[in-house]
């Protein structure tokens, strides 16, 4: 299989013994649920299953990844030159049209001077709305519909706005959505709210969520019960298996002295990952920590927080001791380089970043959000604390930091724990099941 772009013309037949499924999803840079995505697709059972990706605002880094392991990638024609997807790229029609990007200007300074005006807002995010919906809806739509498509599964609220009216319009297709994050957006965007919990929740014929709380939300929602599917999400396990070995070799590549102790953070920096709490906890007990230590963030900027931590870190008098990776594509290596890992964000779903640290035979401190709770065990496989809590944080840090043997204990509870609880192969076998019995329901009804 290679990329392609969406083509005009008659679509290539499929093979007619296989269930056609669409995985609809923005895009495929670096993130939590787009690396679920290049994890699980790919072995999703081929001879039951014909799946392919649908990214509609375009490739991303993960792109060559996706399309490597077999799985077919499409993309819309009028992607900006210079996307991820490179020279594999092939766009047929009309050349890009940037008007998006203009409108997306005027609407952000309009927001901006206007802010505290609701209606006008709301009216502007709705404009907004309708002509994003404009944009991408309809080609998605034609796509299903010359293929034949018969699940469509939505990751992410926007593709769940785009693939949802899409799978609507050409009607007779089966709907997925997987929420794999707490629904606070829908607090910033009313609109989201009200389309979801009134238009779509009523179309989509299972729900897949990957935590009890996220469940609760749902449920709230108005989604019933018996079309939610709590489905953890499932990690590599060989992939970041430890041993003396790798970790020796991990710390040489990283040049990471063998006596200094590392602590790590594995996300992208966006204010709700609370990297900020974790700078001044450790600068708090800057004091109480070892000669020799160190902060390795990974994870990709967000709206120049970069230089913000940066900055924040020299004020705490650990600046020298922080240290911004960016996106990375080697995280097993700097995970068998740390000793403890830390995730002190404000919401979540069930974060890979920790099942990664689980596997990795870390122990871990992080906040009681989301699903967090129901990977880490508190007292046995780390410390929780509240969100927004820097004290508590540190305090959490602190007792971790001054007990090696207490930190050994807990990373043998965890990778334990993440072979009992969460293997990729269950995953797989779960959304497996939901297209399987998606489709039995249909043949049933037909009969």
């Amino acid at each position: 299989m290679t990329v392609g772009t969406l083509k005009k013309g008659k679509a290539q037949e499929p093979r007619s013994d296989r269930t056609r499924v669409l995985i609809v999803v923005g895009n495929l840079d670096v993130g939590g649920v787009e690396m679920d995505i290049v994890r699980n697709i790919p072995r999703i059972d081929r001879d039951e299953f014909d799946v392919s990706v649908y990214a509609f605002m375009g490739g991303g880094e993960l792109a060559p990844q996706l399309v490597a392991s077999g799985i077919e990638l499409v993309t819309p024609g009028f992607l900006p030159r210079g996307d991820s997807l490179g020279p594999t790229a092939h766009g047929v029609g009309d050349p890009p049209d940037f008007s998006k990007w203009r409108w997306a200007m005027l609407k952000a300074s309009l927001l901006k001077g206007m802010s505290r005006v609701g209606p006008l807002r709301n009216l502007l995010h709705l404009i907004g709305g309708a002509k994003f919906m404009a944009q991408h809806v309809l080609p998605l739509a034609m796509h299903i519909r010359r293929n034949r498509i018969e699940i469509v599964h939505c990751f992410l609220p926007h593709a769940y706005l785009v693939g949802g009216f899409a799978t609507i319009f050409t009607r007779g297709r089966r709907l997925v959505m997987s929420r794999v994050s707490s629904n606070f957006y829908m607090n910033q965007r009313p609109i989201y709210r009200f389309v979801e919990t009134r238009v779509l929740h009523k179309f989509t014929d299972a729900v897949i969520c990957n935590s009890e709380a996220i469940r609760s939300d749902l449920v709230a929602e108005g989604v019933r019960e018996e079309r939610i599917v709590k489905l953890y999400n499932g990690i590599d396990l060989v992939s970041f298996a430890p041993s003396p070995d790798r970790r020796r070799q991990a710390r040489c590549r990283l040049r990471i002295a063998d006596d200094e102790l590392v602590l790590t953070c594995v996300a992208n920096l966006f204010a709700y990952k609370g990297h900020a709490d974790l700078i001044a906890a450790l600068g708090a007990i800057s004091g109480r920590l070892p000669l020799r230590w160190r902060l390795v963030c990974a994870g990709r900027d967000v709206d120049g927080r970069r230089a913000i931590l940066e900055r924040s870190a020299d004020e705490h008098g650990i600046g020298g001791r922080v240290q911004f990776l960016g996106s990375i594509d080697n995280v097993p290596e700097l995970l068998a380089a740390s000793d403890i890992h830390v995730h002190p964000s404000y919401e979540e779903g069930l974060p890979n970043s920790i099942l990664e640290a689980m596997a990795s035979r870390l122990p871990i401190v992080a906040t009681t959000v989301g699903g967090i709770p129901e990977l880490v065990i508190d007292g046995e496989g780390g410390f929780l604390v509240s969100p927004r809590d820097a004290d508590a944080l540190a305090q959490a840090l602190a007792k971790l930091i001054a007990d090696e043997d207490r930190r050994g204990a807990m990373g043998r509870h965890n990778i334990a724990r993440a072979e009992t609880l969460f293997p990729l192969n269950s995953s797989v076998r779960g959304y497996e099941e939901v297209y399987r019995r998606l489709t039995s329901d249909r043949s049933g009804s037909a009969g």
